[in-house]
């Protein structure tokens, strides 16, 4: 009775799905950060690239919607208060909610240090004119609320984040798939009961019959054998013949 030859690779199904796996990944990382890099690019560059004004000003900016502060240069005499500011959308209508802010961000500016002393949240992106009366002295720079940009684009970061583990399960998926799929480093041994093994695990290459007659002194019975014309390869003898 002879051993069955061994199946086909099960390597390849798994080197399929980690290859889905890692595009998959790739294309939900690369749709999260965009999102994500126009979200802290603009934030960073409002921060550091915002002009420095001195009140009193009234000033035309681009903003986009969410929460904005207003950073006062610590050498300024006396800091803005709420009542001084006023905050215009493009349709002249006057947003509230100007407000104290927690003194939490600072930037730097050559060798300059503002401190964020009042916010204020726009409801859509567009143009904004802002109107600072007083103190005089006052320097000022516009800048988005790290944090509320953070919050905004929060949910991207869970898809990039998925898009991450997907990548790193498909790449474990082609390790294993290409361990599985690497032929065997020797041909295992064959036992057939009744029959006395082989040297080395191989038996004499069977040659055909002709009539009753075989042509080899003891031709195996019929079976899987390793391929005499392939290495690692296997082939099935009928007792006669070779089958292709």
């Amino acid at each position: 009775m002879s051993s069955m030859p061994p199946p086909a690779p099960a390597g390849r199904r798994l080197k399929l799905a980690g290859v889905l796996a890692l595009v998959l990944g790739a294309l939900c990382v690369a749709i999260a950060a965009v999102p994500i890099v126009h979200t802290f690019s603009n934030t960073f560059v409002d921060e550091l690239r915002s002009p420095v004004y001195t009140a009193p000003f009234a000033r035309t900016v681009s903003l986009d919607r969410g929460k904005y502060l207003l950073l006062e240069s610590e050498q300024s005499s006396a800091q803005v208060l709420p009542d001084a500011v006023e905050v215009i959308d493009a349709d002249g209508s006057a947003l509230g909610g100007v407000q104290q802010s927690g003194g939490n961000n600072t930037v730097n500016r050559d060798n300059e240090r503002f401190v964020d002393v009042l916010e204020f949240t726009t409801g859509h992106a567009g143009r904004y004119r802002i109107e600072v009366v007083g103190p005089s002295d006052a320097r000022l720079l516009v800048g988005r609320d790290p944090a509320d940009a953070f919050t905004r684009v929060a949910r991207w970061f869970e898809v990039g984040g998925a898009g991450l583990l997907l990548m790193v399960l498909g790449f474990v998926l082609l390790l294993v798939g290409s361990s599985r799929s690497r032929p065997a480093s020797r041909a295992p041994v064959l036992v057939y009961y009744g029959q006395p093994q082989y040297a080395g695990g191989r038996p004499p290459y069977p040659g055909p019959y002709h009539g009753n007659q075989p042509a080899g002194p003891a031709a195996p019975p019929p079976g899987w054998y390793p391929d005499p014309a392939q290495t690692g390869g296997w082939r099935y003898w009928d007792g006669y013949h070779w089958r292709p």
